[in-house]
């Protein structure tokens, strides 16, 4: 009798592990942008709520943000998250004015790029108080 409950025991145990370990691995902050600060010659950033737009050209200021965004993390995709406001769009561009990457903070946990939404971490550095500070310190 033991033996059986022993057994069932460590079945559980490891169907417990088999399911646990692919939720954790799913909801691990990713990586989502690599941009290389060499390339970028300003960013443009969007106020959704002023329309003010605040241009970045400085390049230690440019290489600051750049490896702010490249360090950014989600934990979640999904298909795109459609909305009537938007807190901040941020587009890198070169020299040549085309664009590297755009993307728009669409609320304080969620960004919009390509076809997709991204949910940032609750300890995400990319947020609404960085945009803001960001464009009130470029001015």
């Amino acid at each position: 009798m033991k033996k059986k409950a022993l057994i069932i025991c460590v079945c559980v145990v490891v169907l417990a592990i088999i399911v646990a370990i692919p939720i954790i691995i799913i909801n691990r902050p990713k990586s989502l942008f690599n941009i290389n600060p060499n390339k970028v010659a300003s960013i443009s950033i969007k106020n959704g709520g002023t329309g003010a737009t605040t241009n970045i050209t400085d390049a230690s200021q440019i290489n600051q943000v750049v490896k702010d965004i490249n360090n950014f993390r989600y934990i979640k995709k999904q298909s795109l998250y459609f909305t009537y406001g938007w807190f901040y769009s941020v587009d890198f561009d070169d020299s040549s004015g085309n664009s590297l990457l755009e993307f728009v903070l669409v609320t304080s946990n969620l960004i919009n790029y390509g076809n997709n939404s991204y949910e940032l971490p609750s300890n995400s550095t990319i947020t609404v108080d960085y945009f803001n500070n960001l464009t009130s310190s470029a001015q």
